[in-house]
């Protein structure tokens, strides 16, 4: 059975150093505490950083240039933050596009993802590679996400054990022990063994820290199953999408 732990095991970086469209293309909205902090650290004057949105979907809030200043290169062939390893907005560190999320959880090829950021670029249409909380794949991904990052912040700070009860048990409640597709999942699995020796009620209502060593094992097993299940569906949609490209995957390329 694979572990959770194979999670976050891809990096994004290769995919999002030779990007660079969120910062070419999208308002990232930050605090007037993170501005006067970026131009004081940085030596940069305020309006060619940032500005206040005067309509639209940001008006009257702080939002970033576009392109952003400290972006250095072209996109989609190389590019950079200038102050990636120094001192940058909160929106800047945590950030990533969906296209790139899917990369790292291993869901698309890199030359796959680049393909579909370079239509979006082509098309001019950021919705593409952003997120949408309306699309229900994405919210899938979101949570999918969540966990990835979650192991990644975690591995080498606790036993694998611990990791695994952890995410059970502290992950979004799609993912829970507690969760409705979990305790599908786990109904079916105590269908496999004795369901007389086991009380799906005080299974799900005891803390996980209290769990027996085998109801760890039931976790785990659940868990590894509602993930395969959400890969599977992510999977189907990121073909779909890909059928939805098709017809401008032959596009002349300007890059």
């Amino acid at each position: 059975m694979s572990s959770l732990n194979s999670l976050a095991a891809i990096s994004a970086a290769p995919l999002c150093t030779r990007c660079g469209l969120c910062c070419f293309s999208l308002s990232a909205r930050v605090t007037e505490e993170e501005v006067a902090r970026v131009c004081k650290e940085h030596d940069i004057e305020r309006e060619r950083f940032a500005l206040t949105e005067k309509e639209g979907e940001y008006a009257g809030e702080l939002v970033i240039n576009t392109p952003c200043p400290f972006l250095h290169g072209r996109p989609l062939e190389h590019a950079c933050c200038r102050i990636h390893d120094q001192y940058r907005p909160r929106v800047c560190e945590n950030y990533i596009c969906r296209v790139a999320m899917r990369y790292k959880l291993g869901l698309i090829a890199l030359d796959d993802a680049l393909q579909i950021l370079r239509i979006a670029f082509l098309q001019k249409d950021t919705r593409i590679f952003n997120w949408d909380p309306a699309r229900k794949e994405d919210r899938e991904l979101s949570r999918l996400g969540a966990i990835a990052i979650a192991v990644e912040n975690l591995r080498g700070s606790m036993s694998d054990e611990m990791l695994e009860l952890l995410l059970a048990s502290r992950t979004t409640n799609h993912y829970q022990i507690n969760g409705p597709l979990a305790k599908l999942e786990l109904s079916m699995l105590f269908d496999l063994h004795d369901r007389g020796l086991h009380d799906l009620g005080i299974f799900f209502d005891e803390e996980p820290l209290k769990w027996t060593s085998e109801k760890k094992v039931f976790a785990e097993e659940v868990m590894i199953r509602v993930l395969a299940k959400i890969r599977s569906y992510l999977s189907v949609q990121a073909a779909c999408e890909e059928d939805d490209n098709e017809s401008n995957r032959h596009q002349p390329g300007i890059f």
